[in-house]
């Protein structure tokens, strides 16, 4: 015969399991399925909702007799259960996947962050070195300046790499060195134009002072 401690002991696994595998909140089998009603097969929905009044039945209907249907209440709690314990066993691995996938994001933000904590002014120098050569190339050399870019580049964005500079510094570098042999290949250009301006005025001045002195 069906006892009454079996029944509820199979009923409230069941409840047990709505709870955790799928949020389920209510005093009773029955409010807890409705809670959750839509996350469930309706075919599992049926069988919980018999589970349920077959126990209520046995509990408090006095001299209720389970027996007749005692197979079919035993079956339909296995099934429910075993359901149950499915969709607590995925969720319990997707769970797994997404703390995973987030232990993955937040190394890779520690790790960028480690990586732009290393730059320094010092990784500037590389870029300035490279603007200082293209400076004298582009002073000398005019034709070979889009080769001498890109070499720029190259040679600047491998240094960065080399000291472990995240991809954001790399063409940061990149850029910079680009900017300073820039800057570099004007300033020497003034300063040029300026000698050769200065040498021109000092010769006028001196021919003047001598035309001065012979007339």
């Amino acid at each position: 015969m069906m006892s009454v401690e079996l029944a509820i002991r199979y009923t409230k696994q069941i409840e047990g399991l709505l709870e955790t595998a799928l949020g389920a909140i209510g005093q009773n089998l029955h409010h807890k399925c409705t809670s959750v009603e839509r996350l469930l097969d309706p075919e599992i929905v049926r069988k919980i909702r018999h589970v349920a009044t077959l126990r209520n039945k046995l509990v408090y209907k006095q001299g209720y007799n389970l027996e007749p249907d005692s197979a079919a209440f035993l079956s339909s709690c296995e099934q429910i259960i075993r359901h149950l314990s499915q969709i607590q066993s995925e969720n319990k691995e997707v769970a797994r996947v997404h703390d995973e996938n987030w232990r993955k994001y937040q190394s890779q933000v520690e790790a960028a962050r480690v990586n732009a904590n290393k730059w320094s002014w010092g990784d500037l120098g590389p870029g300035l070195f490279v603007g200082i050569g293209w400076c004298w190339y582009d002073s000398f050399l005019e034709r070979h300046e889009v080769p001498l870019v890109l070499t720029c580049g190259v040679i600047v964005g491998t240094i960065a790499a080399y000291h472990g500079m995240s991809y954001g510094f790399v063409a940061i570098s990149v850029v910079g060195g680009a900017f300073l042999g820039l800057l570099s290949s004007i300033i020497l250009k003034v300063f040029l134009f300026l000698i050769w301006l200065g040498t021109i005025v000092a010769v006028l001045v001196a021919v003047s002072m001598l035309l001065s002195k012979l007339f």
